[in-house]
């Protein structure tokens, strides 16, 4: 055997074993890949907050940030105090600037 018919058999049995091990990982982790699913985008209920805040304050921020309006909601009224305005006070101007 030359070198050549060396290297060859030597990087043909290298790359099959890859292949072969790569297979058995897969087999063995294979299994675990199915368990771990990824959680289905879940209802949103927004029942307590409607309680919360005047009804129509809050259906506007639903349909104007379906995403996230109780957040979206929260940051405006924080946002309302920090400029020293009671949460009461925050909520009543966001009603206004909703009816305006």
């Amino acid at each position: 055997m030359t070198l050549r018919d060396v290297a060859v058999r030597l990087l043909a049995f290298i790359w099959f074993g890859l292949g072969f091990i790569s297979g058995l990982l897969l087999l063995i982790d294979g299994g675990k890949m199915g368990e771990a699913k990824a959680p289905l985008k879940k209802e949103i209920d927004f029942e307590e907050d409607w309680k919360k805040y005047p009804e129509d304050l809050f259906a506007n921020y639903v349909k104007q940030y379906p995403h996230n309006p109780t957040g979206v909601l929260r940051w405006h009224i924080d946002k309302k105090m920090k400029e020293g305005k009671t949460r009461e006070q925050a909520i009543e101007e966001l009603t206004k600037e909703l009816n305006n």
